[in-house]
């Protein structure tokens, strides 16, 4: 990926990290950089990533991540800031629409005046590229990714309730990270700098679920499969390699190719510890059903540099736990277009499902009984936070985000967070080593999966006649997390219900989670990981020698740390 990173500031010092520091420790290529007056900027990535830029008058343009379709008409659009800059938020949002009707795919634009200097920074309306903030006195940073943040800002202090979220969810909430002068950047948002001054303008946010009662079934089957017949035969060219799994979302794109008779290799992985045994099973019985092979990389345990690298990557925005999938990455071939199912269970399936509830004092404590990976109190304990206080932030962030009902609010949550925070940070992640794509978040299809109505998705039935439409065999094939088909309707719903009734239980208002069992062994961590769990204060090692810390939750403490 080009990553782009911006730089506004006059400190020499800063300035001097911002150019000299190192972008990787793998093959890096420069594209674009250089310095104005005020601003220093950096465009680079690895080699299987196209690079697109251009200058029209005194301005410097920059895209990531979207091919420009209409490179003329978006050296027009650009150049038409040279006699006049948007002043108004309509204005900015006729900009931001043009803009975006020229790229095709998840972008950041930067558009850059060097005389007077000002900078223009456009995201998608998913925000798919995780975009960052930074700043340091009166120099702002807005960079693609952490690692240039930390090389260039020394002065990082921690935000410490966001980092109690981020042990007890798995990622921190709304646009806080891991640090208190580092912000991500929302959907479909303009920044704006000019002298010193900074503004941002949310002007096509689309990660909300907007449903439209007015589609019927067979209408949404049509459309939906229309757009994804369209999707996999635009992003298709050159080498295909679908990374398959014993899901859903994975042999929905298989029976996409297939029926739309794109050639494409399937690719699995079988880990050290056996996890993906089932799923293996699962994506034999796939592949079987299309006639086609199924290649199986053969992991070991991660080495003690990946674990490094990633964190270097993500300073902790991937806990140190996914360690094992870079070794994946690293065998799949650069010049292939990798195809993941990622995210289609949070467009094709039932966001909505949760008991009755009243208020949002309720909803905050069913998603932390069926999604916090730690309970607040031993989050708070170990971030120096108080749980009460954790727990009303919680609660303030869900009443920001309600809108019609508790339904909405939670369906809303899951995108807003743990797909925002969890799941691009991960597409991310992947984008280092591979030409990542994940077709069912191309804008248009998934708009229009966020607007079917929760009626069509209840029991996974849009996703069962989706499937359907596609391959019979394949919707037959039972799901990897299930043990049944898409099609066995009577037992997703039993599923469902039995979902709501484990986390509906009303429990007082801090949440003692019961903690899973440990899932390795300690002899599986990685040497520094030994050493640094030695070293650590008693309290916390006897926290986890009474198993109320998994070896999963020990990874989350450890990449909070900031090293270089």
């Amino acid at each position: 990926m080009a990553l782009i990173s911006i730089l506004n500031s006059t400190d020499p010092l800063l300035r001097s990290r911002f150019v000299n520091a190192p972008f990787s420790h793998g093959k890096v290529f420069p594209s674009v950089e250089g310095e104005l007056e005020g601003i220093a900027y950096r465009m680079a990535g690895p080699e299987h990533f196209l690079r697109n830029s251009g200058s029209t008058g005194g301005i410097i343009w920059l895209v990531e991540g979207g091919i420009v379709v209409q490179p003329e008409k978006l050296n027009m659009l650009i150049h038409s800031l040279n006699t006049g800059w948007p002043s108004s938020i309509n204005e900015y949002k006729r900009f931001y629409r043009k803009a975006e009707s020229y790229i095709q795919g998840e972008f950041v634009l930067v558009v850059i005046s060097m005389s007077p200097e000002r900078i223009l920074v456009l995201n998608d309306c998913f925000g798919r590229l995780p975009l960052y903030i930074g700043k340091e006195k009166d120099s702002v940073m807005i960079t693609r990714q952490l690692f240039h943040l930390h090389q260039t800002l020394q002065v990082m202090p921690p935000d410490n309730h966001a980092r109690a979220f981020y042990l007890m969810m798995g990622y921190p909430l709304n646009d806080t990270t891991l640090w208190g002068n580092v912000k991500r950047v929302m959907p479909g948002s303009i920044i704006s700098i000019n002298q010193k001054m900074l503004t941002i303008e949310s002007v096509a946010d689309t990660l909300r679920v907007n449903p439209d009662k007015q589609i019927n079934i067979k209408d949404a089957v049509e459309m939906v499969t229309t757009l994804l017949d369209k999707v996999v035969q635009n992003e298709t060219a050159g080498k295909t390699i679908l990374s398959m799994s014993g899901g859903l979302d994975s042999r929905l794109l298989a029976g996409a190719l297939h029926k739309n008779q794109i050639p494409f290799r399937m690719i699995s992985y079988d880990d050290a510890d056996s996890s993906a045994a089932n799923d293996l099973i699962i994506a034999r019985q796939i592949a079987a059903a299309l006639k086609l092979p199924l290649e199986v990389i053969e992991l070991t345990h991660p080495e003690e540099s990946d674990f490094k690298y990633l964190h270097f990557l993500k300073r902790g925005m991937n806990y140190d736990g996914m360690a094992f999938i870079l070794p994946y990455l690293r065998q799949l071939p650069g010049e292939a277009s990798i195809l993941t199912g990622d995210g289609g269970d949070k467009l094709l399936a039932p966001l909505n499902n949760i008991p009755l509830l009243y208020n949002i004092n309720q909803l905050a404590r069913y998603i932390l009984r069926h999604h916090a990976i730690m309970s607040p109190v031993l989050a708070a304990t170990l971030t120096n936070t108080k749980p009460e206080v954790i727990m009303k932030q919680f609660e303030s962030l869900l009443h920001s985000i309600f809108r019609t009902n508790l339904q909405q609010t939670y369906a809303d949550f899951l995108l807003r967070q743990r797909a925002f925070k969890w799941l691009f940070e991960g597409e991310d992640r992947n984008r280092w080593f591979v030409n990542h794509q994940a077709p069912l978040w191309s804008k248009e299809l998934a708009t229009l999966m966020l607007q079917m109505p929760y009626s069509l998705k209840a029991d996974y039935k849009l996703y069962r006649d989706v499937l359907l439409h596609y391959n019979q065999s394949l919707a037959r094939i039972p799901n990897a997390n299930w043990n049944f088909s898409v099609t066995n309707t009577r037992s997703i719903h039993m599923l469902l219900l039995r979902q709501q009734f484990k986390h509906s239980r009303l429990l007082h208002p801090i949440v003692h989670l019961i903690q899973k069992p440990v899932l390795q062994n300690t002899p599986n961590l990685p040497a520094y990981m030994t050493n640094w769990y030695n070293n650590l204060n008693d309290d916390i090692r006897a926290l986890y020698t009474a198993k109320k810390l998994t070896i999963q939750n020990l990874y989350y403490i450890h990449s909070l740390e900031d090293k270089k």
